[in-house]
């Protein structure tokens, strides 16, 4: 899926291992207003885990935000 393509990108660009070791994601609101939560836990090269938060109208680019978030972290 997109999460695993971003990853696999992501991996190969840096030169390191990120694995996705949790994944949720929620609405916040209701209607045609909602927004999208998205919440990584990542294993990046085998250190302790970090994690990330997007949030956007888009699911898609909340989850991309929140593993940039992740990664933002190392």
């Amino acid at each position: 899926g997109l999460i695993s393509g971003v990853v696999d990108a992501l991996s190969s660009a840096l030169g390191i291992a990120i694995d996705i070791a949790d994944y949720r994601e929620h609405a916040i609101g209701a209607g045609s207003k909602a927004r999208a939560a998205a919440y990584v836990e990542c294993a990046i090269d085998g250190r302790a885990p970090c994690f990330g938060v997007g949030i956007d109208e888009d699911v898609a680019t909340a989850s991309v935000k929140a593993v940039l978030s992740a990664l933002d972290e190392i």
